[in-house]
């Protein structure tokens, strides 16, 4: 597995590389750094086998970020990415310790060759860029060698073993002479340059320091000497490794006097890759619609926690949580055993009270009235018996026959008589006359009053019962059987269902916008219900500032929804501004903070397109579209896909 770090300023071309390495087999994206600085702290943390890195990056560049890592992670080989066909930056980037050159351009699956290659020790270079610096070297070598004194090669271009169809040549490092100069010897990447595709010359050995600089005397005239030590400060002096290449041409016609020349390879045409591309033709908008969502909860008209008015022990509950009742289903129970008791006794007493009160209004019997008049005359009788018998007495006191106590006794009982007299006949006037109507009014009393304490107690009775005060949902069961409660305590808890409301507090302008009374689409689990704005509160709420919007809920939705739960308001606001709206995949990130995309641009053979920047500013972004103004034009054809593939000026055709 050949783990690899992406370098690069643009997100999406990071995006872009790792999107396309990732699937392949064998090959893993452990890490990604937009500038040299974090790719140097990168590769210490993740120890990748291979670094892709551009040039062109904020901070650290790619070229001394290379030299960095090369010197301080030596087991990790560098290839640059970059969009630059410079042969300048070629050889800057393998002085500085590069293992590879590629572009932009290159296909993915070339891509993944080179990273092999690299991986297995080889040199990697693109092609063209390789083609033009031998060529442009040898004639370089030729014009100073003449000046110098040196022998000349053939003034065909040296061509190296390069396939044209393959946009990248690996460059083997294994198995190379090893080149030294008459004072000491060049760095080992100079070495490993100067032997690219050596494979049509023959092995050689350079000689000694000695034996070349004698060599050198014997065969220069004294008027064109120059030392080699001055040959090579030139050659070092070059930037582009090229010049080492001509260097290892001049040694061996010098040293070996070779006759023969080589032979080209005949030319194979080279094969144009122009990449298709999809495209969108842009067209002008002078608004859009930007919606927002508010998020609220479901609430019931009425949610009461369900207790006794009065204290006992509970012997019953008849519901369970979430069953459905209506208003008067009875709910839980206490024991009422000592309330029937004394609602028994109460009845008993008032029966009592009321026989008093119907016989008070029914008036004396006639039985009673003549037994009171018997007894009226029976003591009338009894009275004139006693008024004879003290007649007789005072007679014989008067005789002396009796004693004076005998005498006052018969006055004591005739007085007696008289008063049992007067109540006897008060009895039968009062039965003559009938029942007074005081009387009947204070018997009256006391039969309602016990009436008032038989009601109470029924309705006692009638609290021990706990009925549902509305149509509503058993949320929760508190207490069980057998459980003594105190007067208030809640049993149930009861949500009501017929009709739920939604609140949702919006910002003091949407609501402002909102009429009551409009219609309005509600999200709740996911589904979607027409709601009626029933009202908007006046207060705004200080923590949010917002104002909070009531909207009922149809019936219907009773069955399907429960208070508490999340409910979201989309509030839709037109926005006038001109733009055009693009897909996000066409954007690329541009400098200082803009962005911009790639139109097309009809080429001079009107077969193929070319790639044109247009800068870009976002003004809105909605899904996996945004809108923007700028450079853009109406009728633009915009590439869609593939952008980070796309360099400015590159020439492309449609799909």
């Amino acid at each position: 597995m050949i783990r690899i770090l992406i370098v690069d300023d643009q997100n999406l071309v990071r995006q872009g590389l790792q999107a396309l390495l990732e699937p392949r087999s064998k090959l893993k994206v452990v890490g990604t750094a937009e500038d040299g600085e974090s790719a140097i702290e990168q590769v210490k943390v993740l120890k990748p086998d291979i670094v892709l890195i551009d040039i062109e990056m904020p901070g650290i560049d790619g070229i001394t970020s290379t030299q960095k890592i090369c010197q301080i992670f030596p087991e990790t080989k560098v290839i640059i990415l970059s969009s630059h066909e410079n042969k300048e930056y070629v050889g800057r980037a393998l002085q500085a310790g590069a293992e590879g050159y590629l572009l932009k351009s290159t296909l993915a699956e070339n891509l993944e060759q080179a990273i092999w290659s690299v991986y297995r020790g080889n040199l990697q270079i693109e092609s063209k860029l390789l083609k033009e610096a031998i060529a442009e070297s040898f004639l370089d070598f030729n014009t100073i060698s003449r000046q110098n004194g040196f022998p000349s090669i053939a003034q065909q271009p040296l061509k190296s073993k390069v396939d044209a169809d393959n946009p990248t040549t690996a460059l083997k490092s294994n198995n190379l002479p090893q080149l030294k100069t008459t004072e000491n010897t060049l760095d080992s990447r100079h070495e490993l340059l100067a032997n690219v595709s050596t494979s049509s010359f023959k092995q050689i050995v350079v000689p000694k320091e000695s034996e070349a600089k004698k060599l050198q005397l014997e065969k220069l005239e004294p008027q064109n000497e120059i030392s080699f030590t001055n040959f090579r400060s030139w050659i070092n002096s070059k930037l582009l490794i090229i010049s080492v290449l001509s260097l290892v041409a001049g040694t061996l016609v010098y040293f070996f006097n070779s006759s023969s020349q080589l032979t080209p390879s005949p030319a194979k045409p080279k094969k144009v890759n122009i990449l298709p591309v999809k495209t969108i033709k842009t067209e002008p908008v002078k608004s859009y619609q930007t919606s927002q969502t508010y998020t609220g909860e479901v609430t019931a008209l009425r949610t009461s926690e369900v207790g006794f008015e009065r204290g006992g022990k509970l012997v019953e509950v008849f519901v369970e949580e979430g069953d459905r009742v209506n208003s008067g289903t009875p709910l839980a129970k206490l024991d009422t055993a000592n309330l029937e008791a004394q609602l028994q006794g109460l009845i008993a007493q008032k029966e009592q009270a009321q026989a008093v009160l119907a016989e008070l209004k029914n008036g004396a019997r006639t039985e009673e009235i003549a037994a009171a008049q018997a007894n009226v005359r029976d003591l009338q009788q009894q009275l004139e018996l006693e008024k004879l018998k003290s007649s007789r007495r005072e007679y014989l006191y008067g005789e002396g026959a009796i004693a004076r106590e005998e005498l006052d006794e018969i006055a004591f009982n005739q007085k007696a008589l008289n008063e049992r007299l007067a109540n006897a006949k008060s009895n039968l006037a009062q039965l003559q006359n009938g029942t007074r109507v005081e009387q009947i009014e204070a018997q009256q009393a006391a039969v309602n009053r016990l009436s008032a304490e038989i009601k109470d107690l029924e309705i006692t009775v009638d609290k021990s019962t706990l009925t549902a005060p509305f149509a509503g949902i058993v949320s929760s069961r508190n207490l069980d059987e057998g459980t003594v409660v105190e007067a208030g305590t809640s049993i149930l808890r009861l949500v009501e269902d017929t009709q739920p409301e939604v609140e949702i507090g919006v910002p003091i302008a949407v609501a402002n916008r909102i009429q009551p009374g409009s219609d309005r689409q509600v999200t709740i689990g996911g589904r979607e219900y027409d709601a009626t704005v029933s009202s908007i509160l006046p207060e705004v709420n200080t923590a949010t500032r917002t104002r909070t919007v009531v909207l009922k809920l149809p019936a219907t939705a009773a069955a399907q929804v429960s208070p508490q739960q999340i409910a979201r308001l989309k509030v839709t606001q037109t926005n006038s501004t001109d733009g055009y709206w693009l897909p996000i995949n066409s954007l690329v990130k541009s400098d200082r903070g803009l962005w911009s995309s790639y139109a097309l641009v009809e080429t001079e053979d009107k077969q193929n397109y070319r790639a044109e920047r247009r800068y870009l500013e976002l003004l809105e972004t909605q899904g996996d579209r945004v809108l923007v103004k700028g450079t853009i034009q109406a009728g633009d054809e915009i590439i869609t896909d593939g952008t980070h593939r796309i360099i400015p000026d590159q020439i492309v055709r449609k799909k």
